[in-house]
């Protein structure tokens, strides 16, 4: 197990479940952690920085233009956030089994992505603003 490579904020909770908390375009690791506890307080919450700067602002991903994202970057981000999520139930001892994506429409499916396959199970995603893709 190595350290999480993301700049990141864990709060551990009573539930077996973790919320892994996905910001949107210019947010950060404590955009959405009053919204995980108001979603469920007994929840562990893992939230992220996207590691992708857009005009200054963090991202998960690259876009080359508004609505027009990168698919390889996307994939990479994707392996990314895989690793990274390993890394953080290794160290804080979450059940991956257990973890729900909760975050802006695209974020939230980035969790999901079926490029990379998932090396563990996880459950569904909870997109904040539904779009078609």
């Amino acid at each position: 197990m190595s350290a999480p490579h993301f700049v990141h904020q864990f709060v551990p909770g009573r539930s077996a479940r973790t919320l892994l908390l996905l910001h949107g375009t210019g947010g950060d690791e404590n955009d959405l952690l009053s919204l995980g506890e108001a979603l469920d307080s007994d929840e562990a919450l893992l939230s992220p920085r996207g590691p992708v700067l857009e005009n200054g602002m963090p991202r998960f991903f690259r876009r080359l233009a508004e609505g027009v994202f990168d698919d390889e970057d996307v994939k990479q981000r994707a392996h990314e956030l895989a690793d990274f999520i390993d890394d953080a139930a290794g160290l804080y001892q979450f059940d991956q089994s257990k973890l729900i994506a909760v975050g802006f429409y695209h974020r939230a499916h980035l969790a999901y992505s079926e490029r990379p396959p998932l090396r563990k199970p996880r459950r569904r995603p909870m997109p904040l603003r539904p779009r078609p893709v």
